[in-house]
């Protein structure tokens, strides 16, 4: 398994996140990473979504939809046995003596006999994508309680 993972502290409750991360109209208006999304995401349904940083197509199937908590999809790229990916959201409010937030956990593992001849150059790409979504997710979910 070879895997990606950030984390930020966003100074917003988990439900302003949250809507913003399902409401996949409007991805192509703030996204870095996902420009468009065939359907809303379903638990088991099967949606295209566009990958920006990788130019590419691909169909995800979402299998964990908890609401203000977590969202997690998968890829399969030819078979599972091959190549799979899992991109996952988790929200996790928290509390200090300073304020309230939330803290989101993003990233994505590989699996598969192909993980492994995954080139550097996609992590880096997806790295750099997965920051920017972040710095973005956060400006805009901060943006929102402010107001």
């Amino acid at each position: 398994m070879i895997a990606y993972e950030t984390k930020i502290e966003i100074i917003s409750d988990s439900k302003t996140i949250w809507k913003k991360l399902i409401e996949t109209k409007n991805y192509d208006k703030w996204n870095p990473l996902i420009q468009k999304v065939e359907h809303d995401f379903e638990l088991g349904k099967k949606t295209q979504i566009t990958v920006v940083p990788l130019a590419n197509k691909m169909y995800i199937t979402p299998s964990e939809i908890i609401e203000n908590e977590k969202l997690v999809w998968h890829a399969i790229q030819i078979h599972p046995l091959l190549l799979k990916a899992e991109h996952y959201f988790y929200l996790k409010e928290f509390n200090t003596v300073d304020f309230k937030g939330t803290r989101l956990i993003h990233g994505e593992k590989f699996t598969g006999i192909f993980s492994f001849f995954i080139q550097k150059k996609v992590f880096l790409k997806l790295s750099e994508g997965f920051d920017k979504h972040n710095q973005i997710l956060k400006q805009i979910s901060e943006q929102e309680v402010a107001s």
